[in-house]
């Protein structure tokens, strides 16, 4: 058996599960931001960001805790590119 065929291996699909996992991510924090600025952050709904994200509610749990979490790390990195402005 090769390697990148052993589960949890670093092979080939290994790599391309992980390549997709990050543009999932990645979609549902934009998809977060984007509903957030058309409804408000008190009416948005994880439905909504899923939908506009275009993946399952199970989806977004697997990579955030709910969407207090989203918003967390969207302000971390807002305020770390701000820093690097002002620096």
């Amino acid at each position: 058996m090769r390697s990148d065929k052993k589960k949890g291996g670093s092979g080939r699909g290994s790599r391309l599960r992980e390549r997709q996992a990050v543009r999932t991510r990645e979609d549902i924090e934009r998809a977060a931001m984007e509903e957030c600025l058309r409804l408000g952050y008190r009416k948005l709904q994880i439905r909504d960001i899923t939908r506009k994200a275009g993946c399952a509610l199970g989806t977004f749990y697997l990579h955030f805790k709910d969407k207090q979490e989203v918003f967390r790390k969207l302000l971390r990195r807002y305020l770390a590119e701000l820093r690097l402005q002002i620096d």
